[in-house]
């Protein structure tokens, strides 16, 4: 795959051995030290990583941008645990200092995603030239990307929905309270045509006028005097 990208791209004088040694684990076990995978679900409905596919990750300074190479390969190998059926490898090849959208783990999970759709692997499986392979993926690519801008699409709806909504709260908080003193003044007119009888129903009767004169003088020994004798 390495030299793959150094025939493809002759102006960039890869140096294959360099780049190897970012690739795998320099403790001589041909480990793959950095890599993704996808994650799908089994018949127990337990987590567990894609087997056919894995994306290698490496980063070196003998490139200046992020460089990527597929293989298919004829039969399915054992790169070691939770990749033991491996049929197909995308190697993505990055600069040290890049940046955050542009790093090799960031385009790494793009292709993972990309990826992970069955129907899409199965077609990349099947391809037969190159070209064909690379329309596939930009298929692929274009499909993902759509998705997206459709779920941030969707987000931002929400987000002015709600900002929308809380808006119309306190635009209506503001209607129901102003000018200044506008519900007290509607209480004083609902209440208008009752503030006489509060004070004429209460004297309809002799028996009203002893309940008043008794109440007046329970507060007043009871009430009045001990808070003059002693102040408050």
């Amino acid at each position: 795959m390495l030299d793959n990208i150094r025939v493809l791209k002759p102006s960039l004088n890869l140096n294959v051995e360099r780049a190897y040694t970012c690739l795998m684990s320099s403790a001589g076990d041909y480990t793959i030290p950095e890599l993704v995978q996808g994650l799908v679900y089994n018949h127990e409905s337990d987590i567990i990583c894609e087997q056919s596919f894995v994306v290698v990750l490496g980063s070196t300074s003998a490139v200046l941008e992020t460089h990527t190479s597929f293989a298919i390969l004829k039969n399915s190998v054992n790169l070691g645990a939770q990749m033991s059926e491996v049929k197909m490898i995308c190697m993505i090849l990055s600069p040290v200092k890049s940046k955050q959208t542009k790093s090799g783990i960031e385009v790494g999970r793009t292709y993972t995603t990309l990826l992970s759709d069955l129907d899409l692997r199965r077609r990349l499986l099947d391809s037969k030239t190159p070209a064909e392979f690379a329309a596939i993926v930009k298929e692929g690519c274009t499909r993902v990307m759509d998705k997206h801008i459709e779920l941030y699409k969707q987000e931002r709806e929400m987000e002015n929905d709600e900002e929308k909504e809380q808006k119309s709260h306190v635009k209506k908080f503001f209607s129901d309270i102003m000018p200044p003193g506008k519900l007290l003044w509607k209480d004083i007119k609902r209440r208008k045509k009752h503030y006489l009888s509060d004070f004429t129903d209460g004297l309809d009767s002799w028996r009203s006028i002893k309940k008043y004169t008794t109440s007046v003088i329970f507060l007043y020994f009871i009430l009045l005097l001990p808070v003059m004798a002693f102040g408050s």
